[in-house]
């Protein structure tokens, strides 16, 4: 799996900690009477490399071992969408205009998005079809295309 974090993200850290250790190499000295120690002048060489080059290795490394599980919801749920628009678009005739009216209502993505979880996990006591269906009134366009997407969701259970 490729890393995501890019080749800027590691040379901020790099810098990011340089400076931290060079500060802190500094206030060393200054309390020792200005004397270096001749291993810690050598440590801010490679320290920050060492550290970088370490969590580059545990970044890529645990990145493919543990695969984020919200593209797969995220893939699904965009499947469980496109079923549901052209459900409502056969039921119902929206549009154009309802589906954009639709896409920018929050509050209806939101409905969306816990009709997918219901499908996904099934119903429980604080969310099932009902709760769903009594969040908007019925005669507006929002209450139409819920109920369109609810009657396809318990075809799906």
């Amino acid at each position: 799996m490729k890393n995501k974090k890019g080749f800027k993200y590691y040379l901020r850290l790099y810098a990011l900690i340089m400076s931290v250790y060079v500060i802190f190499t500094v206030i060393m000295a200054a309390t020792n009477d200005w004397t270096f120690d001749p291993l810690q002048l050598a440590s801010v060489v490679y320290l920050p490399i060492m550290f970088v080059v370490f969590l580059f290795l545990f970044d890529s490394i645990f990145g493919t071992i543990f695969k984020p599980k919200t593209l797969v919801r995220d893939e699904e749920f965009t499947a469980f969408a496109k079923k549901a628009a052209n459900a409502m678009d056969e039921k119902e005739n929206f549009t154009i205009e309802d589906f954009r009216r639709l896409q920018e209502s929050d509050k209806f993505q939101k409905a969306l998005r816990h009709a997918f979880d219901i499908t996904i996990d099934g119903e429980t006591e604080e969310m099932n079809t009902n709760y769903l269906e009594k969040k908007f009134k019925k005669d507006t366009i929002e209450g139409k295309a819920l109920r369109i997407v609810l009657d396809e969701v318990k075809k799906m259970i």
